[in-house]
């Protein structure tokens, strides 16, 4: 199977996002891609854009994947962290409101 990478087609950052629907599964306990929709932004650009499908074992050696597979985990693990802090500002929030009540 060739290793591909989705990339902006303005700026080429593996950092995009895309419309999709899931489905709730039962049996596994998790969300489940149903469908991928055409709307595509990419959050470095900060705006819509087409997405370049590029295949990592034509037009780039080793390291540029590596390169790609480095970013694309920051921005996990940006995310994730991001996520981490809403969750624990609106949990101080909602003590805070119990606190005046």
């Amino acid at each position: 199977m060739a290793r591909i990478v989705m990339v902006c087609e303005k700026c080429g950052s593996p950092n995009i996002v895309r419309d999709a629907w899931a489905n709730w599964s039962v049996e596994t306990q998790e969300w489940v891609l149903g469908n991928t929709f055409d709307h595509c932004e990419c959050e470095d650009c900060e705006g819509e854009t087409h997405v370049s499908e590029i295949d990592l074992d034509i037009e780039y050696p080793e390291t540029a994947y590596r390169e790609a597979m480095d970013l694309v985990t920051e921005v996990t693990m940006t995310w994730r962290e991001w996520q981490d802090d809403q969750f624990e500002t609106d949990q101080e929030a909602g003590e805070y409101a119990s606190e005046d009540k």
